[in-house]
């Protein structure tokens, strides 16, 4: 009795009727409009009806997955001009599900209500990198899935579904604006950081022999592109002679590290370090942070 009103239901909300009722998908943007080389962040958001999920959905694929939908989203593994940033590990926790031609894992999974009805809910991010100023699309969103409303048993206790019916939803398109550089106030050193960054620095040792060098830490943190500005130039730094420099980066954060030689006794400080940046406000325009100055004795 119960699967039959359930076939009911769902026929009422089948392709021909309104798809919609039983899955939806949707697409938002941080922005409408970034800077070149300003990160935008996408989330991607679906549901599919809980009363679906537990009896009548069937599988896309031949994966095992916990939400049995294929997301189409061509944007998500970056677009002309526009790179993704890496995404996180698919070995993470999460509810898995189709995306594209592999498996994602959701970040965020619970229920919500819609429309008088009760939906399981994912949700996904991603991030873009436009590099060049001018219009890009972000492609229209399609989720697929297919439920049955008549199954029989088989040999081995399993369910079999004798019907098979398409859910097809889609989100439309996104356009974003991509704005060039404010023309006015750059600063000189710029090496195209975009986004609200703070710089301090860091020196382990305060005394150095003649001949010798220092580690020289500059850490970055704050939201923007912290991965895909060029390292601040030193080579100008008065005092010192830069003989290297290496990286390590983590999520919000992005440290490189400078082997400085003083260039004779008479240094005594490793001088404040300015680091320029676009700020894309309200108001946008360039800022300029600077690094305390370190104390150093050259013996």
């Amino acid at each position: 009795m119960r699967r039959a009103l359930l076939a009911a239901a769902l026929a009422a909300g089948a392709p021909g009727g309104e798809a919609e009722n039983l899955a939806f998908v949707e697409v938002r943007a941080s922005k409408e409009e970034v800077y070149a080389g300003e990160p935008i962040h996408l989330s991607l958001r679906f549901g599919v009806e809980v009363r679906l999920l537990s009896e009548g959905v069937v599988p896309v694929s031949m994966r095992r997955l916990d939400v049995p939908v294929l997301v189409e989203a061509p944007w998500f593994d970056g677009l002309p001009g526009a790179p993704a940033a890496a995404g996180p590990a698919q070995d993470q926790p999460g509810a898995s599900f189709a995306l594209n031609d592999g498996v994602a894992r959701a970040l965020r999974d619970g229920e919500a209500g819609r429309d008088g009805r009760t939906y399981r809910v994912l949700e996904v991010e991603r991030t873009l990198w436009p590099g060049a100023p001018g219009e890009f699309e972000v492609p229209e969103t399609v989720l697929r899935a297919a439920y049955a409303t008549r199954f029989e048993e088989d040999a081995l206790g399993g369910r079999v579904p004798l019907d098979r019916n398409p859910i097809e939803v889609r989100a439309p398109a996104l356009r974003v604006r991509v704005l060039p550089l404010p023309a006015e106030g750059r600063t000189a050193g710029f090496t195209g950081a975009v986004g609200r960054f703070t710089v301090r620095a860091e020196c382990a040792v305060r005394e150095i022999p003649t001949g010798g060098s220092a580690k020289l830490l500059l850490r970055f943190e704050g939201e923007g592109n912290l991965g895909s500005f060029d390292p601040p130039r030193l080579d100008g730094l008065e005092g010192f002679h830069v003989r290297g420099l290496v990286e390590e980066r983590a999520p919000g954060t992005r440290t490189i590290t400078y082997d400085l030689a003083p260039l004779g006794p008479a240094v005594r400080e490793i001088p404040p370090i300015p680091f320029p940046y676009v700020d894309p406000g309200p108001p946008a325009g360039y800022r300029l942070a600077r690094t305390d100055p370190i104390p150093l004795r050259v013996r």
